[in-house]
């Protein structure tokens, strides 16, 4: 039965309790991704608890990853660097998805590698992804925190992903190396386009990278450009 069933809740609130978490590794474990099981039972205050439930996720080698707001001013204008990524689970809902685009715009982003431990691992991680996939060498002291990791599906995937953000100048760009793999070595170049814009492509739909639109939205809050409440 579906825990999450109106029909199978008992009388009780349900407590700050979960029990008995039960993973394994179904199917065949890829390079990157593992689909898990997990068996659960909410529990609740009256003492009673839940029938078990089944719950499939996705989880990937070192968990998490980082996601980079590269930017520049010119002119008294705050720009975002996008690059094309070719995302095969997006395009597989067909072009009409994308508006025929093959591409997906999204920031410079990557995966925590083993030896990534704790926020300085993470800053070396946005770093180098910088200058993998941006061309613009810059040290992880330089490297901006945009706040708390997120999870970007948390109902499908374990993955957060850990905001950050850095200034560059153009004078400093250089060719991007890539990560060696087939797929970067087809990707177009990576181009600045003022937040305002990349906010708006986000509205639009233009760009459908949540961790993108994210850290557009972190950086201009930060830069004074959008005001909030808090």
């Amino acid at each position: 039965m579906d825990p999450d069933s109106p029909s199978s809740f008992p009388r009780g609130i349900m407590a700050k309790k979960i029990e008995d978490i039960k993973l394994k590794i179904r199917g065949k474990a890829g390079r990157f991704l593992e689909l898990r099981e997990a068996e659960v039972h909410y529990h609740f205050t009256d003492g009673t608890r839940s029938p078990a439930g089944k719950i499939e996720f996705v989880e990937r080698r070192g968990v998490d990853s980082v996601a980079v707001a590269v930017f520049r001013v010119e002119k008294g204008r705050t720009l975002i660097a996008l690059t094309g990524q070719v995302r095969v689970p997006a395009l597989s809902r067909g072009a009409k998805e994308h508006g025929g685009r093959l591409f997906l715009l999204e920031t410079v982003a990557g995966s925590l590698e083993p030896g990534d431990i704790g926020k300085n691992g993470a800053l070396r991680r946005a770093a180098a992804e910088v200058y993998e996939e941006a061309g613009f060498k810059v040290e992880p002291g330089e490297i901006i925190s945009l706040g708390a990791p997120f999870y970007t599906s948390p109902g499908q995937s374990s993955e957060k992903i850990h905001p950050f953000a850095v200034k560059v100048k153009k004078s400093r760009a250089s060719r991007p190396e890539g990560d060696g793999s087939p797929l970067e070595q087809c990707l177009p170049p990576m181009r600045f386009h003022p937040v305002e814009k990349v906010l708006e492509m986000a509205r639009k739909g233009i760009i459908s990278d949540a961790k993108t639109e994210i850290v557009a939205v972190r950086l201009a809050v930060r830069l004074g450009l959008l005001v909030t409440s808090g």
